[in-house]
């Protein structure tokens, strides 16, 4: 709609249209920088061997413990430095963006599709159910994460799979209560209500 448009509309419809023109502007400069963050986080992650200076695995005594770059006696040919094997911090940082993906790409439909099972589950059969599944999540909330990596990582020992279970294991809580909450909602609509 174009300006003269807008100025030959009544009051009250001229007033309504340019909120609508703000809030898109607002969303594209919340959405955008979230979106491009996304877009170069994913796209480090898939050329990860062709942007990464150095062997991440390449192990340089010799050069151990170095300081970043800007700091006196680092180099340009560890840009972060090294670590405590001489192994180049940067090109390390590049190929765990790879790891993060991973772990990102299976545990959060996992998550979504255990949480939104239970929760469609509780909300639909009430009652009983509804209870007992509930103070599950409520135990789950309530027991700190960290507790349980410990206990895992102690009992079968530190891996990506037990990664992924653990978030598996405290994501779904969350998605369960939303889906619970929008469930009993749309239950009490009057077209369910109508459909009955």
């Amino acid at each position: 709609m174009t300006a003269e448009q807008t100025m030959m509309l009544p009051g009250v419809l001229a007033e309504s249209v340019r909120p609508r023109r703000r809030i898109r502007v607002k969303t594209l400069f919340t959405v955008g920088p979230c979106l491009l963050l996304v877009i170069v986080f994913v796209g480090v992650g898939l050329f990860a061997p062709a942007l990464a200076p150095q062997d991440p695995k390449k192990v340089e005594l010799i050069h151990k413990l170095e300081p970043p770059a800007w700091q006196q006696g680092g180099s340009w040919d560890h840009a972060l430095g090294t670590d405590n094997l001489g192994r180049d911090v940067l090109s390390r940082l590049i190929h765990g963006t790879r790891v993060s993906l991973l772990v990102v790409a299976l545990t959060v439909p996992l998550s979504v599709l255990w949480g939104v099972t239970v929760g469609l589950l509780a909300a639909w059969y009430s009652g009983l159910t509804d209870k007992v599944l509930m103070r599950i999540v409520d135990v789950q909330l309530a027991m700190p994460a960290i507790l349980f990596a410990i206990l895992l990582a102690a009992v079968f020992g530190p891996s990506l799979r037990n990664v992924v279970i653990l978030i598996v294991v405290w994501g779904w809580s969350g998605y369960a209560r939303v889906i619970r909450g929008e469930t009993l909602s749309l239950r009490e609509r009057d077209y369910v209500l109508g459909a009955r």
